[in-house]
């Protein structure tokens, strides 16, 4: 992503634009070769061309947030599975990006962990904790010789919090 300026003032696009001066800060990134040599034979196999390559935090940025509103300082997170993209914004450009290795299906694991479930059990409980205050599920909670129906929520100082269903 990039950021031009026209006679010293910052401009969202040189089209259609004059001046004496122009200047442009750009991020540039640069991928292993067998990334981008795999995505053009696979590409050519198909019959299709390439129009443009761009990383997938600033991909994720420019479908989610319109550019008239990226003039505001945000922060995009997008939590995939295995990895949690982040793109940050100033000015109507992307100023920065990262990818992290936290994501889903980390805190899948740690649910499992915390509550002697399954990951299915597990992956149930964080999506339906997103649309309700109290899951209830049947599980070993704390003691693993005894299954039984918990009640997860939200604790006040974060984290989850279990106790018995009913």
């Amino acid at each position: 992503m990039c950021q031009y300026y026209l006679d010293q003032y910052m401009i969202s696009n040189l089209k259609d634009h004059r001046g004496r001066q122009i200047k442009v800060d750009l991020i540039a990134t640069f991928l292993p070769s067998e990334v981008v040599e795999s995505l053009y034979t696979t590409m050519n196999k198909i019959g299709l061309e390439v129009a443009s390559l761009t990383l997938e935090p600033i991909a994720a940025i420019n479908a989610a947030i319109p550019e008239n509103i990226r003039l505001l300082n945000l922060v995009l997170v997008d939590i995939g599975a295995g990895t949690s993209d982040i793109a940050a914004c100033t000015g109507g450009s992307v100023t920065g990006y990262t990818m992290a290795t936290m994501a889903g299906d980390e805190i899948t694991e740690t649910i499992m962990k915390q509550y002697l479930v399954d990951f299915s059990t597990a992956e149930a409980i964080k999506v339906q904790l997103e649309e309700k205050e109290e899951v209830c599920y049947s599980g070993y909670g704390k003691n693993p010789l005894q299954s039984r129906d918990f009640q997860v929520y939200p604790g006040d100082r974060g984290g989850l919090v279990q106790r018995d269903c009913g």
